[in-house]
């Protein structure tokens, strides 16, 4: 409940004689078609519409004997006053959105004229104006669940609305509560092009309207909800006073476009979100009320109550004037924020009556779009300018700010941080707003070194060779803290399979009904709202696609396969029931009889029976969502696919789905820190490849060493020349600190093979860093894939002192590295591994050459001396070569010490 304005309980006692009234209501003849009398009737008092008129003031076709064709006669304005104005309609029957009737708002949305096929027929005579304009709203066809519908284009006295010659179909918003999500307002225009959900056309000249739209059918019916006929002649008055706010400058205008002078003795703006900026309000305690003030808003004292990001609300004991059409500046406020209708409010108290008026509150300027979701920078576009202020704030300090504060440095899920799961949500945004795989590029991959590179290492060539891998983004699922132990679910895509005379189906995902990516912890309920991810078209003529868009596949021969991305070992699947009808009925029975459960890991091409299940049938009077539980007899598989085949199987089952979830862990990089060097590297122990394009390692303690890091920037491990910057290499967060570490590919990824591995350089804070009794320390390794999992990783905690010939710590060893051993050859007692020394006895002499020739071309420490590559013969002729050429510089270098 909202704490009303501090000084209500004063202000009343000391509020001087009224200096103005209000004025009368605009001239607007509002007229509402109901689907239901019973319960779509009107409160009255409440502001409505695209123009918010007073509901009290509305015509309404409720009570009238058929609710789709009627007249009404002596239509009132919004002042309550008779007029002239007279109407008659005509459709095949009134329908309702099912968007809800808690209040007059969506009481009118939610009944409509339908066309039912035969088209909608309208006619008002009598028009008491000379030049009006027509309001059309409407709020859905019949696909009430659907954020956008169709609308049919509709004749005005001859005039298509949408500006065409011709009957043509347009894309609205539905309901008016998919209008607010959309745009932050309850009713958007409509100009043909621009999805909203009114229209509006001007008449001049005659006092009869005709509307007809001819029929249109399914899908996408046509309707009409409400109409409003304001006069053009008339000044155009707002119910209550408005704060004006520019989007680009955050400035705002107290205004007062009421008709008369209003009488105040507080004001309140008030941010959800903490998008207000104190420090610039020009409040009217300070500049318009008793001097030093200039008292252009009152001659009394006024009072701060608060100013903070959360509200800003002054007040005082006497009363404040705002006369007709004067606008206060309230300064630049407004700190910019992707959310905007849902998170501002602004209230004012009234001296006349002393109540609490919830003023009117608009947005201009970007071309009176919303800022979108993403859009860190606020130039109205999500594009890669927006990266750097993700990047450079990633894992930055953000303690003590408001959501709207961090959202504005990169915490884009408003967790009061930035880390791995803010740049999984913007590369979400990105794609969201340029199409899916807009980074993604295909790049050819560098050849590894070779002997090739070993003769261009002679000549004083290149030795970083580098691959770069992009895939193009698939659809983004996002694992929160997933454990290495527990198993874990995920909603899953199925293959498309194809028809065939055997009655297979082809099943696809709904992706507009999936509201949330984020996963619920396994065996929790299911909610009755939760969206059905699973469509199927039926050949079956006595099963046809049921009106709640869940899955059904029916028939002796059917598929139901699902893409786990990823390779992964699942374990088992968890299964919820849902609830089917047709056509208002109850079927006798859902859920899944039994199916013979297979696995691919070639991606569907062979299948391989895991077992087969049975399945509880739900009889149709139970709403039960409680799962059902399997698991694999046999123990987990690693695959990346499963599918259940009905084919071997009677002809009487059926698979009806209200969620299916497969758990198991997927496959996952370890962090291997060695706590006696501080080395540490990013190892794939998997059997499996594993492509990945943000990382970071995080410590509580703060036991991580960024000087010692060894970043995949620095390395240039992707090989762009070093020129990264815009999102087009391995970037460092700017954050980065003894806290954590991190990194992210925003137009790309790099893949590791199996049994690869990325140096990272001395990460790990040797000296003082936090170790327990067991010699472990507190670092965890998350990263996100390419294909969009977030996901924590192994840690491994070594010691020793290991052999390392990768002396400039770029992750490999190479002819680089013997040019650093070269230069440092000959230091003793004091030398170090970037100087050359891979013992680590702080010497550079012929042991470390050793090192180096028995690690040429592994990854230096991270592999081991199991793991040691050996070159094959050939290269050992070109590195004796190579040799035999430096060797007589070396000697040289040790004569002239």
């Amino acid at each position: 409940m909202k704490q009303p304005l501090y000084w209500i309980c004063i202000g009343a006692l000391f509020i001087l004689p009224v200096i103005g009234t209000m004025a009368e209501a605009n001239e607007i003849i509002s007229l509402n078609f109901s689907e239901n009398s019973d319960n779509q009737g009107f409160a009255g008092g409440q502001n409505i519409g695209p123009l918010n008129t007073n509901s009290s003031y509305w015509n309404n076709t409720n009570g009238q004997p058929d609710l789709a064709t009627g007249t009404l006669a002596d239509l009132i304005d919004d002042n309550g006053n008779p007029t002239t104005a007279w109407v008659t309609w005509s459709s095949a029957n009134a329908y309702w959105n099912e968007d809800g009737t808690s209040d007059d708002q969506h009481k009118m949305a939610v009944g409509y004229l339908d066309d039912g096929g035969s088209g909608i027929f309208i006619e008002m005579y009598d028009i008491p104006y000379t030049n009006y304009r027509v309001y059309g709203l409407y709020a859905s066809d019949q696909s009430y669940d659907n954020t956008i519908v169709t609308m049919q284009d509709m004749q005005v006295n001859g005039t298509w609305v949408f500006g065409g010659t011709s009957p043509t179909s347009v894309s609205a918003y539905g309901s008016i509560t998919d209008s607010f999500a959309q745009t932050g307002q309850y009713w958007s225009w409509n100009d043909g092009t621009t999805p909203g959900n009114y229209w509006t056309i001007d008449i001049s000249g005659t006092s009869e309207l005709m509307i007809v739209q001819s029929p249109v059918g399914d899908p996408g019916r046509a309707s009409i909800s409400a109409l409003i006929i304001r006069d053009l002649d008339a000044p155009v008055y707002d119910e209550t006073l408005k704060v004006v706010i520019n989007r680009e400058t955050g400035n705002a205008l107290l205004t007062n476009n009421t008709g008369s002078s209003v009488d105040i003795t507080g004001i309140g703006i008030r941010s959800i979100h903490g998008a207000l900026m104190p420090g610039s309000w020009m409040s009217i305690t300070d500049h318009y009320d008793a001097p030093p003030g200039d008292q252009s808003v009152s001659s009394d004292a006024w009072t701060i109550s608060s100013s903070t990001p959360l509200d800003l609300s002054e007040g005082t004991l006497g009363t404040g004037t705002l006369a007709q059409s004067q606008s206060v500046d309230l300064g630049n406020i407004w700190g910019k924020y992707f959310a905007e209708g849902n998170d501002l409010t602004f209230e004012y108290l009234e001296a006349i009556s002393g109540q609490t008026i919830t003023g009117v509150l608009d947005f201009t300027g970007n071309d009176g779009q919303m800022y979108p979701f993403g859009d860190l920078n606020f130039d109205g576009e999500i594009n890669l300018s927006d990266w750097p202020i993700l990047r450079d704030n990633n894992h930055a300090v953000l303690s003590g700010l408001t959501p709207a504060q961090s959202y504005r440095l990169g915490d884009m899920d408003g967790d009061g941080d930035s880390d791995v799961f803010d740049f999984d949500l913007f590369v979400d945004a990105y794609d969201a707003a340029n199409g899916e795989g807009a980074f993604a590029a295909d790049l050819a991959a560098i050849p590894e070194p070779s002997t090739l590179a070993l003769m261009a290492l002679g000549l004083g060539g290149l030795f970083l060779l580098r691959r770069r891998h992009v895939l193009p983004m698939s659809l983004f699922v996002v694992l929160f803290g997933l454990s290495v132990c527990g198993a874990q679910s995920v909603v899953l895509q199925p293959f498309g399979v194809s028809s065939s005379a055997g009655g297979d189906f082809i099943h696809t995902i709904d992706g507009a009904g999936v509201l949330d990516p984020a996963l619920v912890e396994m065996m929790a309920p299911v909610p009755t709202t939760w969206p059905q991810h699973i469509l199927g078209d039926s050949s079956d003529e006595n099963y046809p696609t049921i009106e709640s868009s869940a899955g059904r596949y029916y028939g002796t021969t059917t598929n139901l396969a699902f893409d786990l991305g990823p390779f992964a070992s699942v374990e088992g699947l968890a299964f919820w029931n849902y609830d089917e009808r047709y056509n208002g009925e109850w079927l006798n029975e859902r859920g899944i009889i039994s199916a013979d459960v297979e696995y691919s890991a070639d991606g569907g091409a062979t299948w391989t029976a895991i077992e087969s299940m049975s399945f509880t049938i739900v009889p149709d009077e139970s709403l039960s969502y409680s799962a059902e539980v399997k698991t694999f007899s046999g123990g987990p598989v690693r695959a990346n696919a499963i599918r259940f085949n009905n084919a071997l199987n009677d002809g009487g089952n059926f698979i009806g789905l209200g969620e299916i979830r497969f758990f198991g862990v997927p496959e996952l990089l370890t962090l291997e820190v060695n706590t006696t060097t501080g080395a540490t590297s990013i190892l794939n122990n998997e059997i499996g490849a594993i492509d990945i394009n943000y990382y970071q390692i995080t410590s509580a303690s703060h036991s991580l060493d960024s000087t010692g890091w060894s970043s995949l920037q620095d390395q240039d491990y992707e090989g762009s020349g070093g020129t990264s910057g815009n999102g087009d290499g391995w970037e460092e967060s700017g954050g980065s600190g003894s806290h954590a570490l991190a990194e992210g590919f925003l137009t790309g990824s790099s893949i590791l093979a199996s049994s690869a591995s990325i140096n990272l350089g001395s990460a790990f804070d040797q000296q003082n860093g936090y170790l327990d009794g067991e010699g472990k320390s507190d670092l965890v390794l998350t990263y996100r894939t390419a294909s969009g999992l977030v996901i924590q990783g192994h840690v491994e905690y070594v010691t020793g002192t290991a052999e390392n010939a990768d002396f400039d710590g770029d992750g490999d060893v190479d002819g680089a590295d013997f040019l650093v051993w070269q230069a440092g050859f000959g230091i003793a007692g004091t030398g170090t591994l970037a100087n050359g020394d891979a013992n680590n006895d702080t010497n550079v002499d012929s042991a470390d050459l050793a090192i180096w020739k028995s690690q040429f071309g592994t990854d230096g420490a991270s592999a081991g001396p199991a793991s040691t590559a050996v070159p094959e013969p050939g290269t050992f002729g070109l590195l004796g070569l190579l040799l035999a050429a430096i060797l007589p510089i070396f000697f040289r270098h040790t004569h002239h010490r």
